[in-house]
Order: C-alpha cells, then structure tokens, then sequence
C-alpha cells in the first residue's frame, strides 16, 4: 500500500495519512490473536481481552516500539503487516462489539499511520499459520533488509573477541554513587556519596571468579567510573572519579582484569547532559517546536537534558576527553553506552541541527558504529530490530518486566 509523496510543498507531502483504520478484525469466536512488535514480540489474544483497550505506539521505534510490523491470526490463517521508515505508527485497539456482522463479543483491530517521510506498508496474507509463521516470515523480511546479524557474521566483522561473548555472563558492579539534592532519589537535602566498590576490590572480584571459581568468560563493565559518578555529569566522564583514585586506579583495574581473559568495560551515556557538567551547553540540547529544552529523566545527577543525536556523536568523538582518550587510557574491549536503545526517537527543532525522528535513528547508528570503532564490542540498554547490526549485546531485552495497575491489561507482564 503506497502513499506518493513529492516535494511540492503542497499538504500532501507534510500530512499524515492513516492507510489502514481498525482494519482486518479478528475475534474471539474465530481463535483471534494480535502479533505485536513490543519488545521481543507479544501475542494478544482476544480470549484474554477483559475489558476494551487502545494502544498507540505511536512513530516506529519510539519507546515501547521494537519492530516494524503488526501480525493477526484468525481460524488458524496468519496475515503480516510491516513497513520500513521509522515515520510509520501504529495502534492496537481491543473493543466490545454486538454488531451481527462480527461474530463474538471482542474484536481485535489494527491501525497503520503514515506520517510525513513515510510511503508505504506491506500486507502479507501467510496461509495456514499462527504467530510461529508471522515470525518467521518477518524474519525473512528483516534479513531483506540488513537486520539479522548472526554471531558468524559478526565473527567476520569484529573479529575473534566475539567468542568470547557467548556463554559469557554479564557482570556490572556499581563502582561509585552520587545524588544530589535536586535529584529525585535524594531525601538528605545535601550530595550524598558512596563507593560500591573500590577499584582494587573489582579487580579482585575479577580474579577470584576467574582463578578460584572457574569461570572462563565474562564481561566485567564498570558502571559509576565516571569523574562525578553514575548518572552524573554527563557527557564528561574524565577524569575518573577522584573518589576510586582517578584514571591511575583505573588503568591498573584495566590490566587485572584483561590479564584473566575477562572482557573489560565502562558505561557510559551522551543522551543525557547535566548542568553541571563541565561542557553543559544548552545548544547541544534538542529543541522543542517552541525552541524550549527538551527535558530527560531525573536521575542520580539531578534533571537532565536531552542531547541532539547529531551532537551526541560530535560529543562522544572530542579526542582529549571521551572516548578517543578513554580507548587510549584504559584499552576497553567492550563498552557500553547507556540509554540508545532504551530511549524512543527524538526529533529536534534547532535551527542549527535540526532533526527528525529518521535523522535521530541515522545518528544513533553513528554513535553505536563510533563506539564498535574504538572499543569493538559494543552494547546498550533494552534493545530495537534496528540496533542489530550495530551491537553485540542489548542489556536486559529478555529480562525487563511491567507492572500494570490494571491486571486486565494485555501489557502488565513479559
């Protein structure tokens, strides 16, 4: 299904079309099912639906939003729907229905987008099948597009340092903690500190798990390293933090752990900026269509802002202060950069770096090749379809788990 756009400044190439509405229903009295592309897949069922429910996932790839593609079962046939920009959204709608042409009580529909930039979805009806055959024909379509990336391919990429990845388990002390008084797990009023562990302590931890436990591979990543401690100060995380002894301490943590074969690495984060970071400036902050900050979490260090995409990799490429400077301190072989596959896209309104949710995807793909480039191996937070070509390892996509207030809501558990 194709929408043409051309570059005529007229409505349509800025408006949003809704290509398909509530469409290809499904109920309760046909073994109805919704395939989802939240987090690593969901199936609704309609004979689990208890009350009526609409969720919009709004543009690909924003928050909860891992795959580019819906699916729906119906009577044991199976039907695919997927596109391809990032500027496609999508909703799931659960209702109540007594209408005589629809048989059951529950309908399950879905609903496809197109805002501007995108053109296009595709509808697949697969036959026979269940959510098993929506899976594997979207496989089929990701690899067409570049997003399966086996361990073998990344083998050929990386290098033999991917071996030593599976089967390794992922340890990641918090070496050192901060908050402030505007932060909001601070009930003190005054900066509160505490070292989790000292760099010494780490680097024996290392040892006896290797030497006196056994275990032959392991990722040992070290998270509050960073000069203001975690969650702090970002983008500016040297020197390290006084508190564990500064780049001196680290560099010999470096070497003790590399020497027991373990894979050695930091965490690290350039979508947060911090006022109180040394290079706090407001420019490198995403605008809001008003030209206001656009405004992130409130962690240890207090409300952050959030850095344009494209500033985030200029940021992270500075050859005195990140992560040029850190390959060459302290020689991580695997690292971390908190937050990019967790976080939604973002679009900018800056006039000197403007940028859309596409752009925003184009430049964290920069930051995750910056990062392969320097170090090798590379993760982040949660994880996306698009960031597999682009990573090793995604912290905690098969782990996370929602809790809902409504226990009738289809997505209180994974």
């Amino acid at each position: 299904l194709r929408f043409p756009r051309q570059n005529t400044g007229k409505l349509a190439d800025t408006c949003s079309v809704q290509i398909l509405n509530r469409s290809f229903p499904v109920s309760n009295n046909d073994n109805g099912a919704t395939v989802v592309g939240y987090r690593t897949g969901e199936r609704l069922d309609t004979k689990r639906s208890l009350r009526p429910i609409t969720r919009n996932w709004g543009t690909t790839y924003s928050w909860d939003s891992t795959m580019a593609m819906m699916g729906q079962e119906k009577d044991g046939c199976a039907l695919l729907v997927n596109w391809t920009h990032p500027h496609t959204a999508y909703t799931f709608t659960s209702s109540w229905t007594y209408a005589d042409a629809m048989p059951g009580t529950v309908v399950q529909t879905m609903t496809v987008r197109l805002d501007p930039g995108a053109t296009e979805c595709f509808v697949r009806p697969l036959g026979r099948g269940s959510y098993v055959q929506i899976a594997k024909a979207y496989r089929q379509v990701a690899m067409n597009l570049g997003l399966v990336k086996t361990w073998k391919m990344k083998e050929a990429e990386s290098g033999p340092a991917v071996r030593k990845m599976a089967g390794a388990a992922d340890f990641k002390p918090f070496v050192f903690n901060r908050s402030v008084p505007t932060s909001r797990y601070n009930h003190s009023g005054k900066v509160e500190t505490y070292v989790g562990y000292t760099l010494d302590e780490v680097s024996q931890i290392a040892e006896h798990l290797h030497n006196d436990l056994g275990i032959d591979k392991a990722m040992m990543v070290l998270a509050g390293w960073v000069h203001g401690g975690y969650d702090n100060q970002h983008p500016d995380p040297l020197p390290v933090a006084p508190e564990l002894g500064g780049n001196e301490e680290l560099v010999k943590a470096s070497k003790r752990i590399r020497d027991t074969g373990f894979l050695f690495g930091l965490h690290d984060n350039y979508q947060d900026m911090y006022e109180d970071a040394p290079s706090w400036n407001p420019d490198y902050v995403a605008k809001n269509r008003d030209g206001s900050l656009v405004a992130g979490g409130n962690w240890a260090g207090g409300p952050c802002w959030i850095v344009c995409a494209e500033k985030q990799v200029e940021l992270a490429s500075r050859k005195e202060t990140n992560l040029p400077k850190i390959e060459e301190l302290f020689h991580p072989t695997i690292y971390f950069i908190d937050t990019i596959f967790a976080s939604g896209l973002y679009s900018c309104f800056d006039p000197k770096h403007p940028e859309t949710q596409a752009d925003d995807l184009k430049y964290k793909i920069k930051l995750c090749q910056l990062a392969r480039k320097h170090f090798g191996l590379f993760g982040s937070e949660e994880g996306r379809e698009w960031a597999v070509p682009y990573a090793d390892y995604m912290e905690g996509v098969f782990g996370h788990r929602v809790h809902c207030r409504d226990k009738s809501n289809y997505f209180h558990s994974h």
